[in-house]
């Protein structure tokens, strides 16, 4: 039955390409070209963005967060920002400290690749990224782009991509900004940043920022028909981070360096609260950067780091006291050319890159479950290539990616693996000009994706609750999707409705044993499908003091178990919602205050394959003001869940009610 559904979705794929070739034909009278073209190389610069232009005629389907909706959502981390994306699905685990998960189309969190100013963010250890410790004071803007990209972004792009834009210093004067906030369960919140010139005649530049937070506090939650109080809530986590750069002529030289360490309490394995469990969690990566710009012979990039994590988890009602720790070093390397005419435009970009993760624990698992103690080794290397043409009213991007990696585990045969990623991207604007893009866009997208097993999954301390599995095999997939866009300047309305459909292999999901026990497994066949609604209005300058936002997203996703073999054939799969949704209203006035209201829908969820077990659907409002007194002063008041509404994102996992947080800060 797989292979029908993947013949499926390439049909589906080749039939979309056709109708918008048919429709350039049919829109457009017939081009004769010249015998010989004549192309002109033209400047181009490898930038931290992903989405260097328009982010509708790019690959993928594309949402961005500028600096203005980040600060008008009152948003704590990058996980509240990425939520009002279409498609996009967190979930969390308590409170602030809490960490929160995100899915895309129905992904687990380590499908999604996260990259800040372009380069991976995720742990060493889980190959996931905690957004909820990622805060936004220093982000100029957010990109979530949905889909399988593994082709042009890396083997982690299982589901889609968010690439987190921190704010460069192009001020020529020093500029500073302080900001501290309280908050519901005795939280105390800081931050702090400095940037400038280090020296103006060299071009060298810095920033320097660092923040925490702190809560103290436990809250009251209803289990069933009781009132119980979550206990270990409180917890700390800083973070640090530095940077030079050299921009000597057309070159770009930087240095970079960041440290986090948190320590908290920890709801623990789902459907069993450990009220004694601790987390502790400290990282660091420092990072050497270089690029130029040749002209004819295109830019190029170079990238080194060093990495390394460090986790403990302690539980004495299990007599748990575990601790890993890894250790990291990459490097990559990038080319970009591009060639421009009266005709067109073609861009061609490859890049490879090599990585090295070795793991220290003191709980690794054989196969059997039992204890090992030892260390873990994953090499792993990259080669990829993405080629862009905008052509008429014609884009089209072909891309491949091919992985390879040896792994070499404690008590364990060594094992290499490694897979040939593929995917292409075409647009259409029917109304395309000289001057402007036009109204209406269509785009479909059709590619592979691969993805390695982490260390968390195949060797998470075995215990009473939970245990790894070294048995894992890596998860691949092809999807497709095809979206159609509309646009119009006045008054500004943005539509978007995209359809996509998937299948995948041996996806990892965690779910209990028959002996109770909480371990991850290839689970076979996956066959998802779905389709994500967006509208945008805007008015501006009403009476000539007030701009008003009007957003809506809806998501619907079906995914299933298309295990023919499997008991639970047919049936959604565990914790991912059929339907959710958000709405937003922002009034700003004469650019000083803004007023932000959202409700989010979040679906009826099971709890478990067999769907016999489901949470309930919930409701959730939140606001957000924001007063800038002058340029210097802004003062934010935030709040979450304002209607208390009892809810459940996870079984043992008890979310706060009402949450409430204020917020100073000043510029200089």
């Amino acid at each position: 039955m797989l292979n029908l559904q993947t013949k499926i979705i390439v049909c589906l794929s080749l039939i979309l390409l056709f109708v918008s070739a048919g429709f350039a034909q049919e829109t457009e009278e017939p081009v004769i070209l010249d015998d010989v073209f004549v192309f002109e190389a033209e400047d181009i610069i490898i930038e931290d963005s992903l989405i260097t232009d328009d982010p509708v005629i790019r690959p993928g389907q594309v949402t961005v967060f500028d600096k203005s909706a980040i600060e008008a959502s009152g948003a704590r981390n990058v996980a509240d920002v990425i939520e009002r994306a279409p498609g996009v699905v967190v979930s969390r685990q308590g409170g602030i400290l809490e960490p929160q998960s995100v899915s895309i189309r129905g992904g687990a969190s380590d499908h999604v690749l996260v990259l800040i100013d372009g380069k991976p963010a995720e742990s060493l250890w889980s190959g996931s990224s905690d957004l909820s410790r990622i805060p936004v004071q220093n982000i100029e803007r957010i990109e979530v782009i949905r889909g399988a990209g593994a082709a042009v972004y890396g083997e982690g792009a299982f589901s889609g991509v968010i690439n987190i834009i921190t704010v460069k210093n192009t001020s020529e004067n020093v500029a500073a900004e302080l900001e501290y906030g309280y908050a519901s369960f005795n939280t105390h919140m800081a931050a702090a940043e400095v940037s400038g010139p280090i020296s103006e005649d060299a071009g060298i530049s810095g920033k320097l920022s660092g923040g925490g937070i702190y809560t103290g506090g436990s809250y009251a939650y209803t289990a069933g028909e009781a009132e119980q109080e979550r206990e270990n809530n409180d917890g700390w986590s800083v973070n640090f981070s530095g940077g030079a750069r050299w921009k000597p002529g057309e070159s770009e030289l930087s240095v970079s360096g960041s440290c986090k360490s948190s320590e908290r309490g920890t709801p623990g394995i789902m459907e069993f609260l450990t009220p004694e469990a601790r987390a502790e969690d400290a990282g660091y990566k420092v990072g050497l950067a270089l690029s130029t710009e040749t002209g004819e012979a295109g830019a190029f990039a170079l990238d080194s780091g060093i990495s390394g994590n460090y986790s403990r988890y302690t539980n004495p009602d299990d007599n748990i006291d575990d601790s890993n720790s890894v250790l990291g070093l990459d490097c990559s390397a990038d080319w970009k050319n591009s060639w421009d005419s009266a005709d067109g435009i073609i861009e061609l970009t490859v890049s490879g890159g090599y990585g090295w993760n070795k793991l220290d624990s003191t709980a690794l698992t054989d196969s059997t479950g039992s204890a090992v103690d030892g260390t873990a080794d994953q090499h792993s290397a990259d080669l990829r290539a993405a080629f862009n043409m905008e052509w008429g009213r014609l884009d089209f991007t072909p891309a491949a990616g091919l992985d390879w990696s040896y792994s070499s585990y404690a008590g364990l045969e060594p094992v290499i693996d490694g897979a040939l990623s593929w995917s292409a991207a075409i647009g259409y604007s029917p109304f395309r000009d000289e001057i402007e893009e036009g109204p209406l866009y269509l785009k479909t997208n059709i590619g592979t994706a691969y993805k390695n097993p982490s260390f968390q999954d195949l060797f998470w301390p075995s215990g009473a609750l939970a245990s790894g599995n070294p048995d894992l095999k890596p998860e691949r997939s092809l999807g497709c999707d095809a979206g159609v866009y509309l646009s119009f300047p006045e008054p500004e309305l943005h539509l978007e409705a995209v359809g996509f459909i998937s299948t995948a292999e041996d996806l990892i999901q965690w779910m209990p044993s028959a002996g109770g026990i909480w371990r991850p497994k290839n689970i076979g066949s996956v066959l998802s499908g779905g389709a994500e609604l967006s509208c945008v209005f805007s008015s501006r300058n009403v009476f000539d003091l007030i701009d008003i936002e009007v957003s809506a997203v809806y998501s619907w996703l079906k995914i299933v178990d298309w295990d023919e073999s499997s008991v639970n054939y047919g049936r959604q799969l565990a914790y991912r919602p059929e339907h959710s949704g958000r709405a937003g209203l922002l009034v700003t006035i004469v650019e000083l205050l803004s007023f932000n209201i959202d409700a989010s829908y979040l679906g009826q969820r099971y709890t478990n394959n067999s769907n016999t077990k489901y949470l309930d659907q919930a409701l959730i409002f939140s606001a957000a003001v924001n007063y800038d007194i002058n340029e210097t002063f802004r003062l934010s008041a935030t709040a979450e869940n304002f209607t208390n509404q009892v809810y459940i994102d996870r079984l043992g996992y008890p979310i706060p009610g009402f949450e409430w947080a204020l917020k100073g800060r000043i510029s200089l």
